[in-house]
């Protein structure tokens, strides 16, 4: 009952308000009928696996790290309220004997039809790209075909892919790619190496897999600069496009391209530009924006009261996070996620909190919560519509000024586009 109500309730509660979007491609291909494991990239720590089973829904079971699940009440827990497999990582214990349960134990779940989720990469490393995977999940799928030869065993690769890990209102896709079964692989030394290479290659076509970290910072640096490059954010038609980008980029540091290396020049020179301005990104603006800025302020102006609404509402969860995010002392894979999942909790408290206060007066006062979780995703949008605004007014204020300054960089972005489309 505990599982059940965070994973079909208050989780996806809590991330379909704390994120901007979740959008999810080939929903279609999610078919955890008969025995199914998930091979998911992990680049989000502990929030990758709640995301899935929150969002995708399923009875899952999940492989994580003996370390942090305990010992005595707080192991068992984990174990048979939230399905939890320990495993046994070389790398934290002398000896990884008890990995021998760990096979068993997902052999067993697999030959009962269930679903396991598992992070094949074995770390959580925020880059946009497939960590060499671990051949844990190949023996999993192995050893299981092994002792149960006629079980139809499947893996279905998924993707998840954030515009910010560890900031609110962010975006998040999640791309699940059809599933493919191991009939064809053998229990040896060879084929779990071969099967691995496969779910490594599968997993790579979920997600913006960028080789090189310089590379990476060239991705990011054309997000900043290019409204087109982000399009709607994270939705289908921009995570198509920004994989076909993210293929290019691994290709053309392996050839000297004299085009390229002057688009790289111009960007560095354009971005120096908008850092002297304080901007951040170049907004998706300018002629239109001038034409209905006046609608802009009376929209902020009209919707000022619910913001000062929603702020009100929620400023005890919003002051307890930042004394406590200071304290927070984890590995720096772990710290922004752990300061999300803080921020949920809160807010998750805070209106539980309520609920009850408001009970006191009468059951049809619980109405205002679901009101009230309304207005603060208003104010949460009105801030970040406010922010994008200021930044807006900033860069136009400066291209009226520089209006040849305007023109090169329309020009530059139109050819860049076409540069990584072509």
């Amino acid at each position: 009952m505990i599982r059940r109500i965070l994973q079909y309730f208050l989780l996806p509660l809590s991330f379909y308000t704390y994120f901007k979007k979740i959008s999810v491609e080939g929903k279609k291909n999610y078919n955890t009928k008969g025995a199914t494991l998930l091979a998911v990239n992990h680049p989000n720590s502990f929030i990758d696996p709640l995301l899935v089973g929150s969002i995708l829904f399923g009875s899952l079971h999940y492989l994580a790290a003996a370390e942090y699940m305990g010992k005595g009440f707080k192991k068992w827990f984990m174990q048979n309220i939230f399905h939890m497999v320990p495993v046994y990582r070389p790398g934290v214990y002398d000896t990884v004997k008890g990995n021998q349960n760990m096979f068993k134990a997902c052999h067993k779940l697999m030959s009962n039809g269930k679903t396991l989720l598992v992070h094949p990469e074995g770390v959580s490393v925020k880059q946009l790209k497939i960590q060499p995977c671990k051949t844990g999940l190949a023996r999993i799928a192995l050893g299981t075909k092994e002792a149960y030869p006629k079980l139809p065993l499947k893996i279905i690769p998924i993707g998840l892919n954030f515009t910010d890990h560890h900031r609110p209102l962010g975006d998040v896709h999640i791309k699940v790619n059809p599933a493919f079964y191991v009939d064809s692989y053998e229990n040896t030394t060879d084929g779990v190496k071969m099967l691995t290479n496969r779910i490594e290659e599968e997993m790579k076509k979920t997600v913006l897999h960028i080789e090189e970290e310089k590379s990476e910072d060239i991705f990011w640096q054309m997000h900043r600069l290019i409204p087109k490059w982000r399009f709607f954010e994270n939705d289908q038609e921009t995570f198509s496009f920004q994989k076909n980008a993210s293929k290019k980029l691994n290709h053309l540091f392996e050839e000297q391209n004299i085009y390229f290396e002057k688009i790289l020049e111009k960007a560095d020179h354009f971005e120096k530009q908008i850092n002297l301005i304080g901007i951040k990104q170049v907004p998706v603006f300018k002629h239109s924006f001038k034409k209905w800025r006046f609608f802009h302020l009376l929209f902020f102006v009209l919707l000022s009261p619910i913001f000062l609404l929603g702020m009100a509402f929620h400023f005890f969860p919003l002051v307890f996070i930042h004394p406590i995010r200071k304290k927070i002392k984890t590995k720096p894979s772990f710290k922004g996620s752990m300061i999300l999942a803080l921020g949920m909790f809160l807010t998750l408290i805070w209106y539980v909190l309520a609920g009850f206060f408001l009970a006191n007066f009468g059951i049809i006062f619980l109405l205002f919560l679901p009101l009230m979780l309304f207005v603060g995703r208003i104010s949460t949008l009105y801030f970040t519509k406010w922010t994008l605004f200021i930044e807006r007014w900033k860069i136009i204020q400066w291209f009226k000024k520089h209006k040849s300054f305007e023109r090169e960089l329309s020009d530059w972005q139109e050819q860049t586009i076409l540069f990584f489309t072509k």
